[in-house]
């Protein structure tokens, strides 16, 4: 029932982006970059008492929504992209059954060795950006499901310090509840930038092949 809501299989697939190019192994620099150096941040800010505030959240939840919009935009875009590679795959499958008929010399088989292999790094650089762009995504609605929370969680400590009725073990509950989700939000906030600027890079690139 909840294979159709499930994330994990996202976020396993965002982490094999971060292993290196030619190898099934993990590149040691982007896991620091990506995992453990927003966690750092995200519990220095939590020993520092930076703590959330009604207007910071409201700030975040402003920032994440838009920006959510903006990358499913840029799904759309990279969706175009995938269709004009394998169209041109396509064209290129027909025209070497052509040429492998007129005996091609072994330049012209060079050449088309190294345009399958250019196609091949350019259809892998779409599925990584793509995954991407969807785990910012994802991250970005845990984010401001987290913020919701933590401010309908201080609307409803403030209306208890105005004589409100509400249970003490629930407040109790509250003060440990707050940090933690506060500490998550500021993880996939630095981890959300860090991403976007793999993706801003990425998709320079596979633009910049678009204009050749």
């Amino acid at each position: 029932m909840l294979d159709k809501i499930n994330i994990f299989k996202l976020f396993k697939e965002h982490l094999e982006t971060l292993k290196k190019f030619n190898s099934d192994s993990y590149n040691i620099e982007d896991i620091v970059l990506f995992l453990i150096f927003p966690a750092i941040l995200a519990y220095a800010s939590m020993i520092y008492n930076i703590d959330l505030t009604n207007n910071i959240i409201i700030i975040l939840v402003t920032s994440f929504s838009i920006f959510a919009a903006l990358l499913f935009n840029l799904l759309l875009l990279i969706y175009d992209i995938v269709s004009k590679s394998n169209g041109r795959i396509v064209n290129r499958n027909g025209d070497g059954s052509n040429e492998s008929s007129a005996n091609p010399s072994n330049n012209s088989l060079n050449g088309k060795e190294k345009k399958k292999k250019t196609l091949s790094l350019k259809q892998r650089l779409l599925k990584e950006t793509y995954v991407n762009i969807s785990y910012n995504i994802t991250i970005s609605i845990i984010s401001i499901i987290f913020l919701l929370t933590i401010y309908l969680m201080f609307e409803t400590m403030e209306t208890s310090k105005e004589g409100a009725s509400v249970y003490p073990t629930l407040l109790h509950v509250f003060k440990y509840v707050i940090p933690l989700l506060s500490f998550f939000v500021y993880y996939f906030l630095i981890q959300f930038m860090l991403t976007l600027f793999m993706i801003l890079k990425r998709i320079h690139v596979l633009l910049s092949k678009e204009f050749e």
